[in-house]
């Protein structure tokens, strides 16, 4: 396994298709991912406490290698996700965000899911019962 940083670029234009370089004008590391060498697949996310606003990015919610995803504290607002795409997904951290609505159903079908942190938001629900059957830490 290795690890690698995840970050944005921040342009000073709009990016054309063929030049990067001279249009970039900084790179801001948000945080780490970890990864297979022999199978790029992401495997741990982790993106906490960098004051990141808006929705959580659908993107991922679609990585099949993704066993931890830690988005907690931040600004995140909007709905929870379906994390159906991720069947690997063993830790969810979404706390102390500003996230809205119900819990998903879908999280019931993460075989693997043992973590699923979401206090300290703005839910409008309970926990499905579905979550209860499982050794889930909340």
């Amino acid at each position: 396994e290795q690890y690698g940083y995840l970050g944005i670029m921040v342009s000073s234009g709009k990016l054309g298709a063929r030049a990067w370089g001279p249009m970039l004008t900084s790179i801001m590391v948000l945080g780490t991912m970890q990864f297979r060498k022999k199978t790029p697949r992401v495997l741990s996310i982790s993106l906490s406490g960098k004051n990141l606003t808006g929705s959580i990015p659908v993107e991922l919610t679609k990585l099949p290698g993704l066993v931890e995803s830690r988005l907690d504290g931040n600004s995140f607002s909007g709905s929870i996700p379906d994390f159906t795409g991720c069947q690997d997904l063993q830790y969810i951290h979404l706390d102390n965000n500003q996230l809205t609505g119900a819990l998903p159903s879908s999280l019931d079908v993460l075989p693997n899911l043992k973590q699923l942190y979401v206090q300290n938001n703005e839910l409008s629900s309970e926990i499905p019962q579905e979550l209860f059957r499982k050794s889930i830490n909340f």
